[in-house]
């Protein structure tokens, strides 16, 4: 093998770029972590000239894709030092994103490898490949929500969305989907339950089947922890009304919700083993974010049953006590999710009843032709005869 002192002096550029490119390869097989930092520094200074120096740089991004894990983030990471000061953004592109997938999948160290990609040059990769720099911006994303960064997670999709729009062929699909998924993932994580639920729910006509009941699993809990109100029941018709969250785990759960039925302990505690970590926080009250929904839902399917409660007949109701009892009544009524009103001197919620009865009359019609549709659909599929001979 030659040295690379000997390859230097040769004259010929495409005669030293082969001949780079043998001593490169000779080392990766070696797994000579040493000779291949020797070369990179080699390969990177200002004495070798750009027309050799960077399909050199190019070859050897790609080859050492072939090293074992730890010689490659070792190799990778003196390369990007060796090329800090460089203009080959291409070469130090491949070199960052070859790393973070090691980092990611050997090391499953999210975070670092999201800060690997994050120093990526995005504004000149854009400029040159807008549909690879958009890909590798929800990359940065996607690896920032795995860690529970989602701050940072956010101004990587805010970037992305400034050239979404232009990607429209077909090889760009992909990308838009993903661009769906983490913009779904972060209204998720930033509470944003009801928009999460959407977006998810859109996202599930969009995916292959394998993966649709696992994003509509997403959108039927985030509908869950949304807060109670007529917003949250029109996304809860829409997924009840849904044939496919039928097979959901949580299905029973929701379709208590939408029919505004009480959930009780033992079915919230059910609820919680499919709840992400970020989905178990707890809030100032020390109550967490399902615990909270479900006071809320629960408040106001009680509405539904009486016409007036006492703050401390509600708190029994609710299990929580009777002042927090009152604070939630008040809230969902300022807000405009609950009709009704409290005396405060008197301790009593005044429900109004008409108008949330005719909501309830509503639903259950609407479930019951739901169902009468869905009996007779069946019917005719299985005896299509009976509907021609009439």
């Amino acid at each position: 093998m030659s040295s690379l002192k000997d390859i230097a002096n040769i004259p010929q550029t495409n005669t030293r770029v082969d001949a780079y490119n043998k001593y490169c390869a000779e080392v990766i097989q070696k797994n000579d972590v040493n000779g291949l930092i020797e070369f990179i520094e080699n390969i990177a200074s200002s004495s070798v000239p750009a027309l050799v120096s960077r399909p050199c740089l190019e070859f050897f991004a790609q080859q050492i894709e072939s090293l074992p894990s730890d010689s490659l983030i070792e190799v990778s990471e003196k390369a990007l030092e060796a090329l800090s000061l460089s203009a080959f953004n291409e070469q130090t592109v491949t070199i960052r994103t070859n790393l973070s997938r090691v980092i990611r999948d050997e090391k499953k160290d999210y975070k670092t490898a999201a800060q690997v990609l994050s120093r990526i040059d995005f504004d000149a990769l854009i400029q040159q490949d807008a549909r690879k720099g958009t890909k590798l911006l929800l990359d940065v994303a996607q690896l920032y929500l795995g860690c529970a960064e989602a701050a940072l997670a956010e101004t990587y999709i805010n970037k992305a969305a400034l050239k979404i729009d232009e990607l429209n062929t077909d090889d760009d699909v992909n990308t838009r989907t993903m661009f769906a998924f983490v913009r779904a993932t972060l209204d998720d994580f930033k509470r944003k339950f009801l928009d999460a639920s959407r977006r998810y729910y859109e996202l599930s006509q969009r995916v292959i089947p394998e993966e649709q009941i696992a994003i509509l699993q997403n959108s039927a809990i985030c509908a869950i922890l949304a807060q109670a109100g007529p917003a949250r029941a029109r996304m809860l018709s829409t997924l009840y009304k849904d044939d496919r969250t039928h097979k959901l785990e949580v299905f029973p759960a929701m379709e208590k919700m939408f029919l505004g039925r009480i959930l009780r302990s033992h079915e919230v505690q059910a609820l919680e083993k499919h709840l992400k970590e970020h989905q178990k926080a707890t809030d100032a009250d020390g109550q967490t974010i399902l615990e909270s929904a479900v006071i809320e839902h629960n408040l106001l399917a009680s509405s539904k049953i009486y016409n007036n409660i006492t703050f401390g007949q509600l708190g029994n109701l609710l299990g929580i006590n009777a002042e927090r009892a009152e604070k939630t009544a008040a809230k969902m009524i300022s807000e405009d999710r609950m009709p009704g009103s409290v005396d405060q001197i008197d301790g009593i919620i005044y429900y109004e009843n008409e108008s949330q009865s005719m909501a309830v009359w509503d639903a259950q019609i609407e479930s019951v032709c739901y169902s009468v549709s869905t009996v007779s659909d069946l019917i005719i599929k299985k005896h299509g005869n009976l509907v021609q001979s009439s």
